[in-house]
């Protein structure tokens, strides 16, 4: 499945100057000191902005054109693996030394859509219009394909249980499905809900599978026990709200974007109660969604092209606005360096949020290791 050996990703042309280029050395200069290349690229930001400046996008642009990187996965090495959508191809970035490598499914036409990281840093990926799962040996390079039983599904989202399964959502099929790791047998489970069409998924600590519906008015979200395989589904406060996908933080809360109500919100499995927040801009359509290594909410605005961060214990909203104009980015990964990474499917690039050493609130959290693996130069194309 081999389409191209290590390539280097070209650079955006904003790096200008040689200090506007992240390397094992960056962060923010002990006596405050800001590069001039900075200074230049932030454009129109006040000098005392920049010294209090903590985070910065740095993006590499994928070598195959219109590549359409549609979700991303970060693996325990800190790689990031991404599905190409446009290219029919499954690619991994290495961050620390700029490289690229792109494999193509043995289906042609195949639709690589989601991406999850199994054990072992085996990665898993939807194959949506060839109606297939593929596993991808991260030593190898070598993928194996596995056929939903139900036709046209669309398998769409898959996620690891942490056990020996991997869940994924079929758009089409209006069906969650688990594939046992060492049997590559798939069994479906038929949401109650019709015409659900199921979207994000996540699993918690029991491998349950909690998933977002918004097809056919549903506006829901649902959770499939492990063990039963039993649907229970819920429905959010905000009608017509548009659940697009989940993520679980620390606590065993379901964080979900509201896509079409233009909200997060908050599920509590103990109480089986919603708690919703209004995003920061008009129709800005929350999309994809991680919680971060310190508890912290980030997500996307799909209209607005921007990145959101929430602190759930202040309940503060920070917006950055990405790079390039219609990122159209579909989902967001944190990588084990506390690092949020996205893919531009509007741009073909893979991008991610440069944070300093010190958090938000340096009192309340913990600091993030993002020192711990350089970063390969990109440029740095916005800072904040």
């Amino acid at each position: 499945g081999l389409t191209a050996p290590f390539s280097r990703g070209s650079e955006p042309d904003s790096r200008a100057e040689p200090d506007s280029r992240p390397g094992p050395d960056y962060e923010p200069r002990p006596n405050g000191a800001v590069p001039k290349a900075m200074r230049r690229i932030a454009g129109g930001l006040a000098w005392a902005q920049l010294l209090l400046a903590q985070t910065s996008f740095t993006e590499w642009t994928i070598p195959t054109p219109n590549s359409q990187p549609h979700c991303v996965a970060a693996d325990s090495r800190g790689r990031i693996w991404y599905a190409a959508m446009g290219a029919n191809q499954i690619g991994v970035f290495d961050p620390s030394t700029g490289e690229f490598r792109e494999l193509r499914p043995p289906t042609p036409n195949s639709g690589p859509h989601g991406i999850a990281v199994g054990p072992n840093d085996t990665i898993w990926v939807t194959l949506e219009r060839a109606n297939r799962i593929a596993r991808v040996d991260p030593a190898t390079f070598e993928i194996t394909e596995y056929r939903v039983p139900t036709a046209n599904s669309s398998p769409h989202t898959p996620i690891w249980d942490g056990r020996g399964s991997i869940w994924f959502t079929e758009q089409n099929g209006n069906r969650i499905g688990r594939l046992n790791i060492a049997s590559g047998q798939i069994e479906e489970f038929v949401i109650p809900t019709p015409n659900s069409g199921p979207y994000g998924i996540i699993a918690d600590a029991a491998g349950n599978a909690w998933f977002c519906s918004f097809g056919g008015g549903s506006n829901r979200i649902g959770r499939v026990d492990a063990a039963t395989g039993r649907i229970t589904e819920y429905a959010t406060p905000t009608a017509n709200s548009g659940p697009r996908r989940p993520w679980i933080d620390s606590k065993g809360r379901i964080w979900i974007t509201e896509n079409r109500g233009n909200r997060l919100a908050l599920f509590d499995p103990a109480t089986e109660t919603f708690k919703e927040w209004g995003t920061p801009s008009a129709n800005g359509q929350p999309y994809g969604i991680v919680v971060d290594r310190n508890d912290q909410v980030w997500y996307n605005e799909f209209n607005s092209n921007t990145m959101v961060r929430f602190d759930p214990r202040t309940e503060k909203f920070t917006t950055f606005a990405f790079p390039g104009a219609r990122s159209s980015v579909r989902i967001v990964a944190v990588d084990p360096y506390n690092r949020v990474w996205y893919g531009e499917n509007g741009n073909s690039k893979i991008g991610v949020v440069v944070r300093g050493n010190a958090p938000v609130n340096a009192a309340s959290f913990q600091v993030s290791p993002e020192a711990s693996l350089p970063l390969a130069p990109g440029g740095i194309v916005a800072i904040f």
